[in-house]
């Protein structure tokens, strides 16, 4: 019985220790290199015999190495040149979607305006016939006048 007992507290130390492992897993590997090395101890750990300080001593000499390759000054020009690269595509994509918004709209402004400006013009053109034909109207009321008083005199 009290061996039953340990075999479910093991199962539980195991399940413990994964969990820890997860969480410790989400915080240590942040990038690209740290889960390339988090690939390799791991592959070196299930292929090699070797005791588990040889990869933390390993582990421990790149993490060095890598963090003193990130404080020197080419690293740091490298990585603002990458950003600089991409916040200017990120600027230039929306200054020609913003470019691209406004012409169409300037297009649809115009399109309006010629369709005002032609309704305009018929409507102009409307009134102008009906002058000349309110002109005509009165030039012909008026020969007629002067017919109907020509021919009483």
């Amino acid at each position: 019985m009290v061996r039953n007992a340990f075999a479910g507290i093991q199962v539980c130390v195991c399940v413990l220790i994964f969990n820890a492992v997860i969480k410790l897993l989400k915080k240590a590997v942040t990038d690209n290199i740290t889960a390339f090395l988090f690939a390799l101890v791991l592959a070196g750990g299930v292929v090699l015999n070797l005791s588990p300080v040889w990869f933390v001593i390993f582990s421990a000499f790149i993490g060095i190495g890598l963090k003193t390759l990130e404080a020197s000054d080419a690293f740091k020009t490298f990585k603002t040149f990458q950003s600089r690269r991409g916040d200017d595509f990120k600027t230039d994509l929306k200054a020609n979607q913003d470019a691209n918004q406004a012409q169409q709209e300037n297009n649809q402004e115009k399109n309006q305006e010629n369709q005002m400006g032609q309704a305009e013009r018929e409507n102009q053109e409307n009134q102008a016939e009906e002058k000349q034909e309110n002109n005509n109207n009165q030039e012909n009321a008026a020969e007629n006048e002067n017919q109907e008083t020509g021919d009483a005199v």
